[in-house]
């Protein structure tokens, strides 16, 4: 069978009605949701065309034997209209049973059927595409052209010649010019430099948490409400060793423009250790909970931003040197402004410090301290859905810039680490990843010796 007979168009599912205005011939369009768009007609074809691609859809052959005798730019031009909407949807197979299906998340995403060279069906994938299941079904997605492609449990053996272009090229050779139009093959020229350097889980991190011109399902929603029980704001105590911080210090601080100019990322611990009172005053300064007025049962507020203050970062210190403090792992409670220690595990915590220390590039001696920042990441998704992940990111680099003021203004030695290791974090408390992971991890030690300027690296 021809492509021309399996590559099909529909208009997206969520259409309760199209029409065409008889006063002024725009294409009116309502939504099940009770949303409407109006989009400017085309011609005297217009009224069967929507009609055709609603519901099932219509293959492109059978759009052009409605279009008549109009010319080639028609259709082309009709269904371009709805695409840039995110009115439009693709489909490859019978339109009553399609193999697959291709949503666009984008306002620029309008892949039309065009002739294609052989050469051009024996392209490989893009390296961007990734394959997973999703239910019976398999989902294709491509942040490349921010487009997604469904395939049917009836669809599913087209995917048996996707990874070898020769070896599919008689069987799939309509599918794989489907593929072909919808962008999701390799193209045949050398890949330019800057598309080199995107890495395929960055790319796919940035599409899957962006718009694009378009809509996605990114909202401040609870996509489980119903299903689970949401989880309590306030963590569990994590143990019974409880070490109350000493009150923060009272001293008088730098004007902020003088704070932001010695900002410093210093990698080298200091011969003077960290100091209990200092690590309690940064602690107060950069993560201490307040009450929220009115609500003395409530302590929302932080000096660190949050999605929807929804703080979901909790922190841990990995003590190696703190005069005043014994050394261990240690989980921060801002309601308390206390510390509770965890069970003794010092190959693991051994092991913190100096991961810390190569994630700076340091072979020598390990920071004093490694602040680790743990997401709940439960929590946060239930408040907002498709962005739990980049909004924990978020936060955890607002707390990073809060903790290189405090520390420069109270003249100690930080630096964020580029890396990490959320297993170590695991074994170290024994928590599901699922439940909380590590995102991110800071170093912190004593106050810097004012002679040695070449570890004050600024960045």
């Amino acid at each position: 069978m021809s492509i021309v007979d399996e590559f099909g168009y529909r208009l997206p599912l969520s259409v309760a009605s199209a029409n065409v205005d008889a006063d002024n011939g725009n294409l009116i369009l309502s939504f099940r949701d009770g949303a409407g768009l109006s989009l400017a007609g085309h011609g005297r074809h217009d009224a069967e065309l929507l009609n055709a691609l609603l519901g099932n859809g219509a293959t492109h052959a059978q759009l052009m034997a409605l279009a008549g005798d109009e010319t080639d730019q028609y259709v082309p031009g009709f269904l371009r209209s709805l695409a840039l909407r995110q009115a439009l949807e693709w489909f490859f197979g019978p339109p009553e049973q399609p193999l697959c299906h291709l949503q666009s998340y984008s306002g620029t995403y309008c892949p039309m059927l065009i002739a294609l060279p052989a050469a051009a069906l024996r392209l490989p994938l893009s390296r961007f595409v990734s394959l997973r299941r999703h239910g019976d079904a398999a989902i294709l997605d491509n942040p490349e052209v921010h487009a997604r492609l469904t395939v049917a449990p009836a669809g599913i053996k087209l995917l048996d010649g996707l990874f070898d272009p020769v070896a599919g090229q008689e069987t799939n050779n309509p599918f794989r010019g489907f593929l072909s139009c919808a962008g999701f093959l390799e193209s045949p020229q050398p890949e330019p430099a800057a598309r080199a350097a995107w890495e395929f889980h960055d790319l796919q991190f940035h599409d899957a948490t962006r718009q694009a011109l378009g809509l996605r399902p990114i909202a401040k929603h609870d996509r489980l409400a119903g299903t689970y029980p949401k989880p309590s704001l306030e963590k569990p105590l994590m143990s019974s060793n409880r070490i109350v911080l000493p009150a923060p210090a009272d001293r008088s601080s730098p004007p902020f423009a003088q704070v932001l100019a010695a900002r410093r990322s210093i990698r080298r611990p200091a011969p003077q250790p960290l100091r209990l009172d200092d690590l309690s005053t940064l602690l107060w300064q950069c993560f201490r909970a307040a009450d929220v007025p009115g609500r003395p049962d409530v302590r929302l507020w932080r000096p660190v931003p949050a999605g929807g203050a929804i703080h979901v970062l909790e922190y841990y210190l990995g003590i190696r040197r703190c005069e005043g403090l014994k050394s261990g792992f240690y989980h921060y409670r801002e309601q308390e402004h206390a510390l509770y220690r965890l069970p003794s595990r010092p190959a693991l915590e051994q092991r913190l410090h100096h991961t810390a220390a190569a994630a700076m590039g340091e072979t020598g001696t390990p920071p004093d301290c490694v602040i680790v920042m743990a997401s709940r990441h439960p929590l946060l998704a239930r408040g907002y859905e498709g962005i739990a992940y980049r909004l924990a990111l978020l936060q955890a680099g607002a707390a990073m810039q809060t903790l290189y003021l405090a520390a420069a203004a109270l003249g100690l030695a930080p630096c964020a680490n580029g890396t990490g290791d959320s297993g170590l974090f695991e074994a170290m408390t024994g928590l599901s990843p699922f439940e909380e992971t590590a995102i991110a991890e800071f170093a912190l030690s004593g106050g810097p010796d004012e002679a040695d300027e070449e570890n004050k690296e600024s960045r």
